[in-house]
């Protein structure tokens, strides 16, 4: 083989690693959020803000809101302030560790249009990582 066929080979499978760490779907951030789109609708992933009483938009960047969802090891609201928040209409799943370590929180309103509830949604973990 020569060098150039060589080099060319090693291009190509250099790209084709690289796919395998792009995300199936996309992450945003608008405003104090952070979310995700899969099939045309949003799963809020993130709270960045301070607000100590939250609104969950039901639409973000023009798709629906329905799922909730922590993106990492702690959930949406860890090391904010917020201590009530308020899930709208459009939501119908709570994932896995949502709200995992979320110590300020006192009160979510959840509405009759939420149907699954992730195990762990509502955890603390100790200090003690495992």
């Amino acid at each position: 083989m020569t060098k150039r066929t060589i080099a060319a080979i090693l291009t190509i499978a250099m790209l084709l690693s690289t796919l395998a760490i792009i995300p199936v779907g996309a992450d945003y951030q608008s405003g104090d959020w952070e979310y995700s789109v899969s099939d045309g609708e949003a799963t809020i992933t993130k709270y960045t803000g301070s607000e100590l009483e939250v609104t969950i938009p039901s639409e973000i960047g023009g798709y629906p809101v329905t799922g909730l969802y922590y993106s990492g090891y702690y959930g949406i609201f860890y090391n904010r302030p917020t201590k009530s928040v308020t899930i709208p209409n459009s939501v119908t799943t709570i994932g896995y560790c949502t709200f995992r370590d979320c110590t300020s929180l006192t009160s979510v309103t959840i509405p009759d249009s939420v149907t699954t509830i992730g195990g762990g949604g509502f955890g603390v973990e100790s200090d003690e990582r495992g």
